[in-house]
């Protein structure tokens, strides 16, 4: 699964400068970005999050198409779906859409629609996964190979809140079976095999944005949902993001750390 990330917020709008977006559309989405963010983000100097957790349903910047053109939106951490009734059920949703299984996309409820019609991606420097031993569980940051940011493919929603008129945004990050790095992290005995972020390539996007002349349907759709290769991804352990210890959202989240207790652990020693 995909619960924790590494962001930098002006890296999407970058990408609309190499789609070709105008300058009024850049300019727009710079403005869209100082409204949403700065209720959330009161100082300029956090854009750069360290550690950012899904549960906390965070906005993060959302590449999607509005009018058949490339746009960036900052949008809420965790699907809530249009045919919501109220905010006790969108909130009971919230935490349980943080991840939407690309194998059963098109036919949950609260995804079928986004998959078909509302896909985007996000622009991320790492994401981080846990691996389990025995009761503990210890941080992985998971990151490219050549430095560059990771395109992970998501899905979004527009939800109206019927008592305050309140339109929500959101989005849940489209995971696929894990790689062969994912697969010796990622070993949540609660889940049925290791799961990872889709990874998009960029010339992949059109067709997963909606961009490109063919009109994808579900077959086509799910072709692309496959793991990036494992090579281009490298991993390394790091401070504890959760509970009493969490390191928080800080520049040391995304530092080494070495556990003495996982250089016994077969399969790690590639990767420590």
């Amino acid at each position: 699964m995909c619960y924790d990330l590494e962001t930098l917020h002006h890296r999407s709008l970058k990408y609309l400068k190499r789609s070709g977006a105008s300058v009024d559309d850049i300019n727009a989405a710079v403005d869209a970005f100082n409204k949403r963010f700065k209720p959330q983000y009161p100082e300029p100097r956090v854009e750069h999050n360290y550690h950012l957790s899904g549960f906390q349903h965070p906005l993060v910047p959302v590449i999607h198409l509005y009018e058949g053109k490339p746009h960036v939106e900052p949008m809420y951490w965790g699907l809530v779906p249009f045919w919501c009734k109220d905010a006790e059920l969108a909130n009971r949703l919230w935490n349980q859409t943080i991840n939407a299984r690309s194998e059963t996309m098109f036919e949950k409820p609260s995804f079928r629609g986004p998959a078909k019609y509302r896909r985007g991606v996000i622009e991320v420097e790492s994401f981080f996964e846990h691996h389990h031993l025995g009761k503990q569980s210890y941080p992985f940051n998971v990151r490219s190979v050549d430095g560059e940011p990771l395109l992970m493919a998501v899905v979004w929603d527009e939800w109206t809140d019927t008592q305050t008129g309140e339109i929500r945004q959101t989005f849940s990050i489209v995971t696929v079976e894990g790689n062969e790095l994912l697969s010796v992290i990622h070993n949540n005995p609660k889940l049925d095999g290791p799961r990872m972020p889709l990874i998009l390539r960029e010339d992949q996007l059109a067709d997963w944005l909606g961009l490109s002349d063919s009109d994808l349907d579900k077959v086509e759709l799910l072709s692309m949902c496959k793991p990036l290769n494992a090579s281009e991804l490298r991993a390394y352990p790091v401070r504890k993001l959760r509970g009493k210890s969490a390191v928080g959202n800080v520049a040391e989240a995304i530092e080494r750390f070495d556990y003495p207790e996982l250089a016994l652990v077969p399969g790690l020693e590639n990767i420590l």
